[in-house]
């Protein structure tokens, strides 16, 4: 998936585990596509019907890590309960705290992920500023 066709976030190449790269205008955005990112790996897809909203705390020393907690934390949600994210509404960010309202859906039974997420690393993470807004990278154990 890419740019080109309305996605916030790619795959890139990567020998062994999941390399992601995510985009977005603002930081907001970009918690908000590195959420999509993760729901679309963890689920099939297809038209998503929102069943519960969860509310989701993450923090981090920095942008960096507040990004690997925020998906660490969706990760728990999605191994203990079964959860797929489909849409957040960030509530509140500041540079080490985030707040957020995530509406998700359970695993269907019959769906099979398309990847088994095992962690979220810390190897080669950053969160930049770019002319077009902010980026990231983030790595995922599977």
């Amino acid at each position: 998936m890419n740019q080109d066709q309305g996605h916030h976030w790619r795959m890139l190449d990567h020998p062994a585990d999941i390399l992601i790269e995510v985009w977005g205008d603002t930081l907001e955005e970009l918690f908000v596509h590195g959420a999509e990112a993760f729901g679309c790996l963890v689920s099939e897809g297809g038209p998503e019907e929102t069943e519960e909203e969860v509310g989701v705390e993450a923090h981090g020393e920095t942008e960096a890590d507040l990004m690997i907690d925020w998906l660490r934390e969706l990760l728990f949600l999605h191994e203990t309960r079964r959860l797929v994210p489909t849409g957040v509404r960030i509530t509140e960010l500041t540079s080490t705290g985030l707040r957020g309202q995530v509406s998700v859906r359970r695993l269907r039974p019959e769906e099979v992920p398309p990847y088994e997420i095992k962690a979220v690393t810390y190897h080669g993470v950053s969160v930049d500023r770019t002319d077009q807004g902010y980026q990231t990278r983030v790595l995922f154990d599977v």
